[in-house]
């Protein structure tokens, strides 16, 4: 499917890859971020490696943000981290 991205004039996921910019965290903690980094112009994700967990997953602090490559450092300037 990459070269469908390229055809329409996508980037290759590849080019920009996500890293992590906060970790071990709580959901609502994970969301706050994330909306900070959005209002930033920061796109990022919430993930966390249990979500198929279900409701087990709302009370541990494994939740991650993550971001582009080239975000990384603007985002871990306005996380603190």
């Amino acid at each position: 499917m990459r070269w469908l991205t390229r055809f329409l004039g996508g980037s290759d996921p590849d080019d920009d890859p996500l890293v992590r910019v906060a970790e071990g965290i709580g959901e609502p903690e994970a969301r706050m971020w994330q909306e900070t980094l959005r209002r930033e112009g920061i796109p990022s994700l919430v993930k966390s490696p249990s979500a198929l967990l279900g409701d087990v997953a709302y009370t541990t602090v494994d939740f991650a943000v993550w971001t582009k490559t080239s975000d990384e450092e603007r985002a871990r300037e306005i996380i603190g981290r």
